[in-house]
């Protein structure tokens, strides 16, 4: 399951984090963009099986992140929410396991609202990272 191998990578990044301020975490969020197509409660009740023995009672929350495109032929920028993507998914449906496994996939499908160019690149919103991290 792809969302295991994210979960792990997360865990080692929020140990490095734990053992330089050397405080015990209480919670932490993980921020998930809108260009990733993944099942957020599997990715967090992995985080948790993966940080049972390290961070045995960690409270793990999700932030949806939008996605911030720029067109590359016009400059013009604008966002992406979540629900957008679905919509994106709905109208290309291999894009659904694509974005699963990279969500760059989904930029040659998206197309700039002011000029029609699929020429976008992600600013924002592509990426599932560690975001703030509470200590108890």
């Amino acid at each position: 399951m792809h969302e295991s191998s994210i979960a792990l990578s997360l865990l080692a990044e929020l140990e490095d984090v734990a053992s330089r301020a050397s405080r015990p975490v209480k919670a932490v969020e993980i921020i998930v963009g809108a260009l990733n197509v993944i099942d957020t409660d599997a990715l967090v009740n992995a985080f948790k099986a993966a940080a049972r023995d390290a961070f045995p009672r960690i409270e793990v929350r999700i932030v949806r992140e939008p996605a911030r495109l720029r067109c590359r032929s016009c400059g013009h920028e604008w966002v992406m929410e979540p629900g957008d993507v679905e919509e994106l998914v709905k109208n290309h449906p291999r894009l659904g396991t694509l974005l699963h496994l990279d969500a760059d996939t989904a930029l040659p499908y998206i197309k700039c609202p002011r000029c029609g160019s699929s020429e976008v690149e992600a600013l924002a919103g592509a990426r599932i990272r560690l975001g703030r991290v509470e200590f108890a």
